[in-house]
């Protein structure tokens, strides 16, 4: 096992050196992702909360509020999705529209 940090480093240089360009970028993107979550995804999630528990109690009344509560519900769960892009450092907007519900 090689070790990526040079023997001679001075105490300047960086501690971390990354492999390549796609590690700078995938950096880059979760710290970028990482500050989306905490100032708008779970403060938003967070005001959604009570709204969508609401709902959920009257959806069986009123039939027309499960197009409402399923939007709601994405909403909710973005901050899981933002935290796999994050992970991942993934390039692309981790949208909550276009994602595909992981239960049927």
């Amino acid at each position: 096992m090689t070790n990526n940090v040079d023997s001679n480093a001075t105490s300047s240089e960086p501690f971390v050196e990354f492999k390549n360009e796609q590690q700078d970028r995938n950096l880059f993107y979760s710290i970028a992702w990482l500050l989306l979550v905490l100032l708008l995804v779970v403060p938003l999630a967070s005001f959604l909360a009570p709204v969508w528990l609401f709902l959920q109690i009257i959806e069986p009344f009123l039939p027309v509020v499960r197009e409402v509560n399923l939007l709601l519900e994405k909403f909710m769960t973005w901050p899981r999705l933002m935290g796999l892009a994050i992970y991942e450092g993934r390039a692309t907007f981790p949208n909550p529209l276009e994602e595909k519900p992981t239960s049927s």
